[in-house]
């Protein structure tokens, strides 16, 4: 269980020391707030930023039968300060609606917005992916600040707290990864970033509502290659779609088929993405049926993923490993052996030391650095033979075979551990250079002939 002692430490200076009364979100909420807003003016009031767009603008939207909707509001007191309210409704009825990362306010009667929460946690759940459950808000993954987790969530029916379900531990990948929630469980699609710039199989996991147990299932089907980690899936009648780029991931609930397509709606994401356009004040997402809508103007426009899917060639989503996960694919996340009231102290202690030997050493380096002669002649053993082999080499460009093999690492058999480790290993030589001459030495190109082919440029640092 999250401990509300611990979350007061955690959210040390934050708004809910000066939370109101659970059902006070209007004027007697904006009355307090100007006594320190002189002082803070992003903070907010549990509940209150449902508050920020008027009911003007809410009230309609609640009154459209939608299953799902996030509306983009914008703080009167802080200028580009924004929050997402989020509202859910199950094919039971159920309903929520809550501000994203306050979970001070979470109210399952979105028209008389009452609050049923006595939680004072705020922040950790931004980015996490929400679902109803018996009637109550889950949330599975999340992040805060530069912490990412696996963890689930939900909202205790019985005490109005914010609850953790315990699990094994995570796979490897699991917070980073890309999911969806169906009725019986959770999938997650284990890679980060790009798809299209991911090397290797891309694991699926699958946590059941009812289990504290993972279950690998397969891998990601190769043919798909347009995705990215952070993409937000959204619950359908009878699929789960995301978009990237101008088009739609879309999963068949039927029999776990996938499909990608262009997508109005997806384009429409894409340009107020690249304008800059994607979270203003009053930019809503909704869901409804097998639809999606969005603001084209002051219009709502509402794509019909059926029709568009109708001519649509469907692959399965998984398909089996063609070989068994390396031991780098069943970690855990790194501090989930620490308990959790403690952790985030121990890591907060152990960032601030790590930053201040790493500015020191760079400091020193530097300083160095400025004292020699830029010839290649002045790269000795103290940069490491790595660096100064591959100083030799420079203009020249490297396979990730031959990357392997310079790096000893074409013993090793499992591509998962080869990838990770390779990658380690040029992040510390390229931070070396860095810290030595200001620029890396290691560039990581796709080959111009054939995009799936990765090489390694060695640049000429000692000029």
């Amino acid at each position: 269980m999250l401990q509300r002692t611990f979350f007061f430490c955690l959210l040390f200076g934050c708004s809910n020391l000066w939370a109101l009364d659970d059902q006070e979100v209007g004027s007697g909420a904006q009355h307090t707030l100007k006594e320190i807003s002189s002082q803070n003016p992003k903070t907010w009031a549990p509940g209150e930023p449902l508050t920020w767009l008027g009911s003007d603008r809410l009230e309609p939207l609640l009154g459209m039968g939608l299953d799902q909707f996030r509306l983009f509001v914008a703080s009167p007191r802080k200028p580009g300060y924004k929050k997402t309210i989020h509202y859910l409704k199950d094919a039971e009825g159920h309903e929520v609606i809550w501000a994203e990362g306050d979970l001070r306010f979470i109210s399952y009667t979105p028209t008389t917005r009452e609050n049923h929460s006595r939680s004072a946690v705020v922040g950790y759940s931004y980015e996490s992916t929400p679902y109803l459950l018996d009637g109550r808000l889950n949330l599975q993954n999340g992040q805060s600040n530069w912490y990412r987790h696996a963890h689930r969530h939900y909202h205790s029916q019985a005490s109005g707290e914010i609850e953790m379900k315990e699990t094994e531990a995570a796979p490897f990948g699991v917070e980073s990864a890309a999911k969806f929630v169906s009725d019986s469980g959770c999938y997650f699609l284990c890679f980060s970033g790009k798809l299209e710039e991911f090397e290797g199989p891309v694991p699926v996991h699958f946590l059941a509502h009812t289990s504290s147990s993972w279950a690998l299932l397969g891998q990601l089907n190769p043919a798909i290659r347009r995705m990215v980690s952070t993409s937000q899936f959204f619950n359908l009648d009878d699929y789960f779609i995301a978009t990237y780029s101008g088009s739609i991931t879309a999963i068949r609930k039927s029999d776990r088929h996938v499909t990608q397509c262009p997508s109005n709606w997806a384009l429409n994401r894409r340009q107020r993405r690249e304008t800059n356009q994607g979270q203003i004040a009053g930019n809503c997402i909704m869901v409804r049926g097998n639809e999606v809508g969005f603001l084209d103007g002051d219009s709502i426009v509402f794509e019909n993923i059926d029709s568009l899917l109708k001519q649509a060639s469907w692959i399965p989503l998984i398909t089996p490993l063609n070989e068994p996960l390396s031991e780098g694919g069943a970690r855990s996340t790194p501090l989930e052996s620490i308990p959790f009231q403690f952790y985030l102290p121990i890591v907060l202690i152990s960032f601030l030391v790590g930053a201040g030997i790493v500015w020191f050493g760079r400091y020193r380096m530097t300083e160095r650095a400025l004292t020699m002669n830029s010839a290649p002649a002045v790269l000795d053993s103290s940069l490491g033979h790595l660096l100064v082999d591959l100083s030799k080499r420079k203009g020249t460009e490297m396979t990730t075979q031959q990357m392997d093999e310079f790096l000893k690492l074409d013993r090793v058999s499992s591509p998962e551990t080869r990838r990770a480790r390779r990658s380690r290993e040029i992040q510390l030589l390229n931070l070396q250079a860095v810290a030595r001459f200001g620029s890396p030495i290691l560039e990581r190109k796709r080959q111009e002939q054939d995009r799936r082919v990765i090489v390694y440029h060695i640049l000429n640092v000692a000029d």
